[in-house]
């Protein structure tokens, strides 16, 4: 499922929570996109998006294979659309990589692809109005790193900032985000955060308004 969009995956190193947030011109983006799984990891996977891929990735940091060492693995299994594919992984130990292939683009400004890192997070993103798109997730992410908000907010302005540096070339259509704990725990929510917008005209304007509500929901949530 081919899956043009820009994302960012993060940890928090004082919570230990992660997260990846997502945007693209892409229908439901967030059934693909994001993966997590607390007190493991968390995986991005997109532009040909392989849940198949993501879910391996996931057992293997179940048993404490180390990122990097995944992602070779898992691009050499893949032989046949490994180069038309963007990953990024990072496990609860704060251990992250990413792949990003030398992609053969006819006009670099208007179909960007890549993916930058920082200590605690990582962004990609293809079809992009351009490198700033990446820079100023990242920027926005370590920005927001200081002021010790939550690792859900600082992965929602990081995917905000990214919009309004032209992010995908394309348009807009949906988002989402996913946010786990970087222990296991016995609570049944496994998700600490879980929005998707699968339709809109502003998809992560209206991701943002839908988090801003997880803050005035009642102290018992119940199922209508």
């Amino acid at each position: 499922m081919k899956t043009a969009t820009f994302s960012i995956a993060g940890r928090c190193p004082k919570t230990g929570d992660m997260g990846v947030a997502t945007a693209s011109k892409y229908l439901a983006v967030g059934a693909v996109v994001p993966w997590a799984e607390e007190g493991v990891g968390v995986v991005a996977t997109q532009h040909w998006a392989s849940p198949r891929m993501a879910q391996h990735a996931l057992a293997m940091m179940r048993t404490g294979h180390p990122p990097k060492l995944i992602l070779t693995q898992l691009v050499a299994d893949d032989r046949e659309k490994a180069s038309t594919r963007q990953l990024a992984l990072m496990d609860a130990q704060g251990r992250k990589t990413a792949w990003t292939p030398a992609l053969d683009v006819s006009d670099p400004q208007a179909k960007y692809f890549g993916h930058l890192e920082t200590e605690n997070a990582i962004v990609l993103g293809n079809t992009l109005a351009g490198p700033q798109v990446l820079e100023a997730m990242r920027a926005k992410f370590v920005e927001l790193e200081k002021t010790g908000v939550s690792l859900a907010w600082r992965l929602l302005a990081a995917l905000k900032a990214a919009d309004e540096a032209g992010g995908d070339h394309r348009g807009k259509q949906s988002a989402a985000i996913l946010v786990v704990g970087g222990q296991k725990s016995t609570a049944e929510n496994i998700h600490k955060v879980n929005y998707r917008v699968d339709d809109n005209a502003a998809p992560i304007d209206e991701l943002i308004r839908i988090y801003k509500l997880h803050f005035s929901r009642p102290a018992v949530d119940y199922m209508p």
